[in-house]
């Protein structure tokens, strides 16, 4: 039971094809947790990568879009998800400690995750096979995919905001780094944006719960 050399021989197997639109062998990269196996062409870089867990899933990108973009309804998605969790997930009647144990963990791997990893990697292979014009560069249908999905997460957002009557500051720490705040009311802003030294703050914005801008006072007086 090796899940680095399943994972490994799954690739190598299920994309094989790539070798036939020019990319080159699959060059092994380890970013923190994750193991990544990356092959390319000219025009495109086809990156697998996966942690050291035996409940994670599998990731699979082409230039930095995920594979799912190509399809995003495509079953196969959806069934991989659900199959994991319920593999890994623990029994309900279990009482003793190792229930996510390693022990336990490898157990399921042992009896269903490694076929699942397998047939999840062979079927991201047949998908990505059947766009060929990907493989060369032409990337439309994910960049198109990628903007529908960004805006479809935007309204939900939007909404979540409206449902919830969320105020949103937008604010920089340093000058670097970009970030959200939100809150039912400007005191509530107000106190999250305490957390940080008040000479590190920008504040860049603050709307309502339906993107108006509002006045916002930051510093307080006598607080810079």
């Amino acid at each position: 039971m090796n899940l680095y050399t399943d994972i490994k021989e799954s690739v190598e197997s299920a994309f094989a094809f790539l070798k036939a639109a020019g990319f080159t062998d699959f060059e092994e990269q380890q970013i923190a947790f994750e193991t990544h196996f990356e092959a390319k062409n000219e025009y495109v870089k086809v990156d697998v990568w996966f942690e050291f867990i035996y409940s994670t899933p599998i990731w699979v990108t082409i230039n930095g879009y995920h594979i799912q973009l190509l399809e995003p309804e495509h079953p196969l998605f959806e069934q991989y998800a659900r199959t994991l969790q319920e593999l890994y997930e623990p029994p309900a009647d279990n009482t003793t400690k190792d229930a996510c144990g390693i022990d336990y963990l490898g157990e399921q791997y042992e009896q269903g995750g490694r076929q699942l990893n397998h047939t999840y990697l062979e079927g991201m292979a047949r998908l990505l096979q059947s766009y060929p014009a990907v493989l060369q560069g032409e990337l439309d249908v994910l960049v198109s995919h990628a903007a529908t999905a960004a805006a479809a997460w935007e309204a939900e957002q939007a909404a979540e905001k409206i449902a919830q009557q969320l105020y949103t500051c937008t604010f920089s720490i340093d000058d670097l780094v970009e970030c959200e705040a939100t809150g039912t009311s400007l005191d509530e802003i107000r106190t999250a944006l305490k957390e940080y030294e008040a000479d590190r703050i920008c504040v860049l914005q603050v709307v309502d719960p339906y993107m108006n801008p509002v006045a916002f006072e930051w510093p307080l007086p006598g607080k810079s």
